[in-house]
């Protein structure tokens, strides 16, 4: 009876192990291949390749300045600003008005002195005609001399009292003073450059770099132009 039931038992197991291994091998699925990745073209630009010469440079930074600029006052003569014909950045021409003075006053007094200057010519015209002393005529010589200096300064003050461009250029500077402002003498309102004479101005540490009338390259505004050095200082101040 036991070797029958060792049997059964084996039976069984072996029946279970049959079942339970129908369970462990799953059916093979089918291998698919990986999808196929598209790669987008790919544009070479492309350009000629030419032998060349190398060049050997270097690239400063400078300002453009005038080479000539000129300052105008009204010189010995102050007064009232009577207008001012000009702004900045305009171009002017040689002759041309720039500013005045208010001399309204000054003409008047211009007028009569001459009055006074015909009179004094008058007795001294007398004086001779009539051979006074000569005291008496050199005294009217001289009154005549004195009021002819006179008539002088207000026409120079007169003619002080307008300005005039002394060059065609570009109005550089203009100080900012309206009519009626009381203008100082030999003060400056006025700045013009002469612009046929333009220089670009470098300033550094060391020109050891940099000779007489070496030649250089300029470039301003996309635009080269050709140029030369026509100034070095002795003396750098650091």
């Amino acid at each position: 009876k036991l070797k029958n039931y060792f049997l059964i038992v084996l039976s069984l197991l072996l029946t279970l192990t049959t079942l339970c291994g129908c369970n462990l091998f799953l059916e093979e699925e089918e291998v698919l291949d990986p999808p196929a990745l598209e790669s987008d073209s790919t544009d070479y630009l492309t350009h000629k390749v030419e032998k060349g010469d190398l060049v050997d440079q270097t690239i400063y930074n400078g300002y453009v300045v005038a080479a000539a600029e000129y300052e105008y006052s009204f010189g010995d003569v102050g007064g009232k600003l009577e207008d001012i014909d000009v702004t900045a950045g305009q171009a002017v021409k040689k002759g041309q008005k720039i500013a005045k003075l208010d001399s309204a006053e000054t003409e008047n007094e211009l007028r009569l002195q001459e009055l006074y200057v015909e009179k004094a010519q008058i007795a001294y015209d007398k004086a001779v005609a009539e051979n006074a002393n000569s005291a008496d005529i050199k005294t009217a010589k001289l009154n005549l001399e004195i009021e002819k200096t006179k008539l002088q300064k207000y026409k120079n003050v007169i003619g002080g009292s307008v300005l005039y461009a002394t060059a065609d250029g570009l109005v550089s500077y203009v100080d900012t003073v309206a009519s009626g402002d009381y203008i100082e003498s030999h003060k400056t309102i006025i700045k013009i450059i002469d612009s046929s004479k333009i220089m670009v101005k470098y300033e550094a540490s060391s020109v050891s770099e940099f000779s007489l009338g070496q030649e250089v390259t300029l470039r301003y505004d996309n635009v080269l132009y050709k140029g030369v050095i026509s100034d070095i200082p002795t003396q750098i101040n650091t």
